[in-house]
């Protein structure tokens, strides 16, 4: 007789843990979409604003890149992600304080608000998905 026919039977279960839904998925906010937005927003703020070249310029430099990294995280796993995620939140934080500099600086059209609201909701958008998770 062979000692495994005597083994009782296994009594580990290995369960699934629980799926939390308070997180917010990744798909709930559509960033990608606002920092497209944003870059049109930015389009006509230097198009129509009086101010320094060199923020004008920045301004340009900074939308396309905010752009270009939400790009590539649409296609990175989601365990690898929040980097880019943080990296794009600090850029939008960025372009939320180089409006209020605009804004400081004597510009005070709708646009320059209308890109000052969208560079705001953006750091919204962005901060729960900066967040490392496991």
């Amino acid at each position: 007789m062979n000692g495994m026919e005597d083994s009782p039977p296994p009594f580990i279960n290995f369960r699934q843990p629980a799926t939390s839904t308070s997180e917010p998925a990744r798909a709930t906010y559509n960033v990608y979409d606002t920092a497209l937005q944003l870059v049109s927003a930015v389009h006509a703020v230097v198009e129509t604003e009086p101010g320094h070249y060199a923020m004008k310029k920045q301004l340009e430099h900074h939308a396309v890149r905010l752009v270009m990294v939400l790009a590539r995280l649409r296609t990175e796993p989601h365990r690898q992600s929040w980097r880019g995620y943080r990296s794009a939140h600090s850029l939008a934080v960025d372009f939320a304080a180089m409006f209020d500099i605009v804004a400081a600086q004597g510009g005070t059209s709708d646009a320059i608000e209308a890109a000052r609201t969208i560079a705001k909701r953006l750091v919204a958008e962005l901060s729960p998905l900066g967040l490392w998770t496991s």
